[in-house]
């Protein structure tokens, strides 16, 4: 039995899903099967497929879990949790800094929050761009990734860190 693709939701507002399936990406043998066996789903409207760039629109009167569990279902795609680009970004770059994370506790003799370090490296970089002028690309990017970072949801943040630091007496 074949595994079904990770499929990620792009956007979402009520009425419309836009799902991305990356490893699919210019299979239309692919796309034309979900674009049929999507339009079947209750609650569904209409779907519209663009194979070239992996990208499935489904116009609805249902909801996201809904219709994750008709594709589901149909062994279509597996839809996961709703993560924008940006938080992908960031735990990407989390998981790689784990290891350094480790590394560096065990030298210090205590724990690093990296998400705190990261979250102020961010902060730094924003306002060292706004005094630079680039404001509407560069600092708001930043600030973005550093808000993203303390929203982010089951990561300690840098309120939760600094909590932690607290009760160790540090």
């Amino acid at each position: 039995m074949d595994k079904s693709p990770a499929a990620f939701v792009q956007h979402s507002v009520p009425g419309r899903l836009r799902i991305k399936v990356p490893d699919k990406r210019s299979d239309p043998q692919f796309f034309a099967h979900v674009e049929r066996e999507l339009a079947e789903c209750p609650g569904v409207t209409s779907v519209s497929v663009t194979p070239m760039t992996g990208g499935i629109l489904v116009r609805h009167a249902t909801g996201e879990e809904e219709i994750a569990a008709c594709a589901e279902e149909r062994r279509l795609f597996d839809l996961q949790p709703s993560v924008g680009a940006g938080t992908r970004l960031l735990q990407d770059v989390s998981q790689r800094l784990r290891p350094l994370n480790e590394t560096v506790s065990g030298i210090v003799g205590r724990e690093i929050d990296v998400n705190a370090v990261i979250f102020r490296a961010l902060v730094f970089l924003a306002i060292f761009q706004l005094f630079r002028g680039r404001v509407l690309a560069s600092t708001v990017t930043l600030l973005w990734y550093a808000y993203t970072l303390v929203i982010w949801p089951g990561m300690p943040g840098p309120k939760q860190g600094r909590a932690d630091r607290g009760a160790s007496g540090s």
